[in-house]
């Protein structure tokens, strides 16, 4: 498929498409929606799939987090708990009300 990426996920070969490779894009320009809420700073982001506890991840249920709030010690991935209680989000969903947040906000 022209234009097509190979992402693996999961141990899952996937095809992402033009439209994919944009919406995936365009959220990764938006940076890390908790660095820019609660810092006011634009930070490289790692893409984080969006799902209440071991639920199915959808590719367009995505946010940007930083490697800091993505992965490291006090990061979304090392304390679900203890990252939306920090971070006053009822549940990982409201990351979603961020990344719209700054669409509109960014005009994109």
């Amino acid at each position: 498929m022209p234009g097509a990426q190979i992402t693996m996920w999961n141990g899952v070969i996937k095809m992402a498409s033009k439209s994919l490779i944009k919406y995936r894009t365009t959220i990764a320009s938006l940076g890390c929606v908790i660095c820019r809420e609660y810092l006011n700073e634009h930070t490289e982001p790692q893409l984080h799939h969006i799902a209440q506890g071991s639920g199915l991840r959808s590719e367009y249920f995505i946010c940007g987090l930083c490697p800091e709030h993505h992965t490291g010690a006090g990061g979304f991935h090392s304390s679900p708990r203890n990252f939306l209680r920090l971070y006053k989000l009822p549940t990982e969903y409201h990351l979603l009300e961020l990344v719209n947040k700054f669409r509109a906000r960014d005009n994109i």
